[in-house]
This record gives structure tokens, C-alpha cells and sequence, in this order.
């Protein structure tokens, strides 16, 4: 069976799973200056990039103030930009809402729009974009200090993550989808490769 068959099934099995409320599309970037850095270390650097967006995402969603539930994620890593140049960073389809923690085993679901009714994303910006950013940067300057990472110029090294640090990383949220139907369109588009 050919690979676009295989996950069309795929999806369309997960279809039930889904939680019936809006969904954001959010993409998590690395700054310029990091991206060498992955190419010595594809699998600490692209692991620290999904575990910082699924972090941040989590860490947010649970507050009270937002939807104080576990929402739904899918991440994908994408290499490239549309220029195919490289270009890594992770989209994530996230639910508008969640399962509350207390009632996991019951299916309790919270609905974001119940909190806000304007169809925006629920975490400010500046409070997602510098909680993503500490994280990363934090979890990278272990990487360096224990030897994680692959670097041969050490000097360099400390350049480039002293400019990354300073810099205001891009992480935005594109336009919402409307519901279930639109994230199994959304996945039916992506190229397989």
C-alpha cells in the first residue's frame, strides 16, 4: 500500500480521538546562529527543540489562567524553509483545549473557548516566546558544559550562543483551524519524503 494510503487510514482512525474544540497551529524556530550547531548534533538539537516546544506548550496550558487542562499536541520537525534552505524548527497542531489532570481516566474535556471567546491563541506571546527561549538556552549551555555537544571551535561556541541568547527568538501561532476535519486536512497536505 502506497505511504500517503497508509497514513490517510491513519489519520482518518484518529479522527475519534480528537478533541472536538478549536486547534492552533504553532511553529517553534531556532535563531540563525544555532542552526550549525545542529549539523554535528542532529539528534540532541532537534530532541531539545521538541522537548522545549512540547515544555512550553504543557507548562502553559496547565495554568489555570489559560485552559488549566493537558491540551493535544502533534509535532512535526521541519529541516527546511520554503526557500529550502536549512531552516529546522517544529510546527505544532495544539488543541484549543485539554483533559483536566483530576480526571484523566474520565474524559472530562475543558474548552479554552469557555475562557475566551475571542479565537485567539490562549498564552500571551511575550510570555510563551521567553519561557521557550530560557528553556532552550538553559538546556543548551548544559549540553556544552558536560560535552554534549559536538564543537570544535570552543571559543566560537561562546559566541554564537552569547548572540542567540540576546537575540528575540521567532515563535508565533498562525491562524486557527476550525476543528478535527481541518487538522486531517492540514496532514493530508504534507509531503511525504
Amino acid at each position: 500500500m502506497p505511504a500517503r494510503l497508509v497514513i490517510q487510514a491513519g489519520i482518518e482512525d484518529r479522527m475519534g480521538e480528537l478533541l472536538p474544540t478549536t486547534y492552533f497551529h504553532i511553529v517553534f524556530t531556532l535563531p540563525q546562529e544555532l542552526r550549525s550547531l545542529c549539523m554535528g548534533n542532529r539528534k540532541r538539537m532537534f530532541g531539545l527543540l521538541f522537548k522545549t516546544a512540547q515544555h512550553t506548550l504543557l507548562t502553559l496550558a496547565k495554568d489555570d489562567r489559560y485552559i488549566g487542562a493537558v491540551p493535544g499536541i502533534v509535532s512535526i520537525l521541519h529541516t527546511n524553509g520554503q526557500d529550502l534552505n536549512f531552516h529546522p524548527h517544529v510546527h505544532c497542531i495544539v488543541s484549543g483545549g485539554g483533559i483536566l489532570p483530576s480526571l484523566a481516566g474520565e474524559g472530562s474535556v475543558v474548552d479554552q473557548r469557555k475562557k475566551r471567546s475571542n479565537g485567539k491563541f490562549y498564552f500571551p506571546a511575550g510570555q510563551w516566546k521567553k519561557m521557550y527561549k530560557g528553556y532552550f538556552m538553559s538546556h543548551l549551555r548544559k549540553y556544552i558544559a558536560t560535552g554534549e555537544l559536538k564543537y570544535e571551535d570552543k571559543e566560537a561556541l561562546e559566541i554564537i550562543v552569547s548572540i542567540a541568547g540576546k537575540k528575540k527568538w521567532n515563535v508565533y501561532a498562525k491562524a486557527p483551524f476550525g476543528g478535527p476535519a481541518q487538522i486531517v486536512d492540514y496532514w493530508e497536505d504534507i509531503p511525504i519524503r
